[in-house]
């Protein structure tokens, strides 16, 4: 995860203080934030190149405060374990 904040060399005061604010902010949203890694999987199924899609998060605990899982007919959601 990349950020970056630029701030004018002639800020004020006031403007310092909010990009300092800002900093923080971002600090805390990393901190909160899911690690993972997101792999595409391209395989042959039944004569036919279909996509598979696969998302590992790197602490599985955390999962459930960003993820929502549900069947996409029925709308039914599942619970993590």
């Amino acid at each position: 995860m990349t950020q970056a904040i630029a701030l004018n060399s002639k800020a004020n005061k006031a403007e310092k203080e909010e990009v300092v604010k800002a900093a923080e902010s971002y600090r805390r949203m990393y901190q909160k934030a899911l690690r993972y890694s997101f792999l595409q999987l391209i395989l042959p199924i039944e004569g036919k190149i279909r996509n598979t899609y696969l998302f590992v998060p790197e602490n599985t605990k955390k999962i459930k405060d960003f993820l929502t899982l549900k069947d996409r007919t029925t709308g039914v959601e599942y619970a993590f374990s």
